[in-house]
């Protein structure tokens, strides 16, 4: 929020909302830059989709997830070309207990 004064000068007892300015050209509501348009969900979203796509990837070649180390990096091909992810970095956050403070109401325990 931007604070501004009223035409004569004086703050006129309040704080008034400046209008927001508008986007750079070229950036939509995700942003211009990074690995082509960020889906709907945002780029969170987006980085949960490239960590499960290499996670099928790894578990159909390897048969099961358990022997992942932490240091494991896969390749994945997609639209962009070839991707690498931290596997075993991304497997031990999802395992990862998350504080009650971040859940949204959908995902609360019911």
């Amino acid at each position: 929020m931007v604070a501004r004064r009223n035409s004569d000068g004086h703050g006129g007892g309040g704080i008034h909302r400046a209008e927001t300015p508008p986007s750079p050209a070229g950036q939509g509501e995700a942003g211009g830059a990074g690995r082509g348009r960020v889906p709907v969900g945002g780029a969170r979203a987006a980085a949960f989709e490239r960590g499960l796509a290499a996670a099928r990837q790894c578990r159909d070649r390897e048969g099961a997830l358990d022997g992942v180390s932490r240091k494991h990096v896969e390749t994945v091909i997609d639209g962009d070309g070839a991707t690498e992810i931290k596997l075993g970095v991304w497997l031990a956050n999802q395992r990862r207990p998350r504080p009650r403070r971040h859940r949204t109401p959908d995902r609360a325990p019911h």
